[in-house]
């Protein structure tokens, strides 16, 4: 599948990574939904949350993202690394403002030790855990296609990350 922009040989996340769709599970899960950039603007009291249907939702979208047909969780985090790897570590096409780039590996630095860990590709892995993909995946879009996460957004990601630890530590 061809993605938002013509690819090189080089560039090999479109076959790693699915940018074309914007996750859903969040609409049935309240506490997500408040802070997504894309769903504060609109009334959330109308909905009926489920949290069956968003983890449903959540298991599907992810795989969607990662092209993958079974949720099976070692081939996920394998696929996850692939991208890992091909973001920030092989030479490819997808120029980081290293300000983005410097910001990203402090939150996976952050997130790898909160589970007494120190490596980064654990902490990346942990940006598509339930509570996060949503806004990774938004982070993501933009990163794979300009190179450059929209601070707003990074700002969410960390608020988000922050209240999570702070419910975990409670």
């Amino acid at each position: 599948m061809e993605l938002l922009y013509n690819m090189t040989n080089k560039n090999k996340i479109p076959e790693i990574y699915n940018t074309l769709f914007i996750c859903s599970y969040i609409f049935y899960d309240e506490n997500l939904y408040k802070i997504n950039p894309l769903t504060t603007n609109l009334e959330y009291e109308t909905l009926e949350y489920d949290l069956e249907i968003s983890d449903y939702l959540y298991k599907n979208e992810l795989l969607y993202a990662l092209g993958l047909k079974d949720y099976t969780e070692e081939i996920i985090n394998e696929k996850i690394k692939k991208l890992y790897n091909i973001i920030f570590i092989e030479d490819n096409d997808i120029h980081i403002n290293n300000n983005i780039k410097d910001n990203l590996e402090l939150i996976m630095k952050n997130l790898a030790s909160s589970i007494n860990c120190n490596d980064l590709e654990i902490g990346f892995i942990l940006l598509f855990s339930y509570h996060l993909f949503h806004i990774t995946h938004i982070c993501l879009i933009e990163l794979i296609n300009t190179g450059v996460i929209d601070p707003k957004n990074m700002d969410i990601l960390n608020m988000t990350i922050s209240q999570f630890n702070e419910k975990s530590n409670t």
